[in-house]
């Protein structure tokens, strides 16, 4: 699976990078999106669903619905949850998360750090950071 440090110019950069990490995803992972608000995070995700086969319009930041589905031609389905308006730490089971992937499907949650337990053993950190030298510039650490 694609890991380390990337370095993203543009949104689109960023959506490539996430595209290409798609590619190594077999199901069942589960993929925590830190960084602030703007870094780039649903961006991101955008290019999970591209690289499993979603169609480009289909992800919106799901933060009022908490957890959206979006089926991918591959066959899988990519859920994503933003837990940013949470108002307090919860764990995966009360926002409905504990259940999440099935074998062939792929969680990606923005805002991870929120919940306080979870029951994944395998989970891929994104990092993503702004750069220092410019407005569009994004680092992105994958461990």
């Amino acid at each position: 699976m694609l890991r380390g440090l990337r370095e993203s110019n543009s949104e689109a950069e960023t959506e490539q990078i996430a595209s290409q990490m798609a590619q190594d995803l077999k199901g069942g992972e589960v993929i925590f999106l830190e960084g602030d608000l703007g870094a780039g995070k649903t961006a991101f995700v955008r290019g999970l669903a591209r690289g499993l086969g979603a169609p480009d319009d289909a992800v919106a930041s799901p933060t009022f619905v908490i957890q959206t589905t979006y089926p991918c031609s591959s066959g899988r389905l990519l859920h994503h949850a933003d837990l940013y308006r949470l108002a307090s730490e919860l764990g995966a089971e009360d926002v409905g998360l504990f259940d999440l992937p099935g074998d062939r499907d792929v969680l990606a949650i923005e805002w991870a750090e929120r919940m306080k337990s979870y029951p994944w053993r395998r989970v891929t950190k994104v990092e993503i950071s702004h750069g220092a030298n410019s407005d569009t510039h994004r680092r992105i650490q994958i461990t």
